[in-house]
């Protein structure tokens, strides 16, 4: 998957909207790609 910054920027504003679980999850997918990038 592919992240441009808007996507990026709409996924970080849904973030807070998400349980602490799912957060958790999508906060180390979205390291793991800072890492890549």
């Amino acid at each position: 998957m592919q992240y441009d910054d808007n996507s990026w920027k709409e996924f970080l504003k849904i973030i807070p909207t998400l349980d602490q679980e799912t957060q958790s999850v999508a906060l180390s997918d979205a390291w793991f790609f800072t890492q890549r990038a």
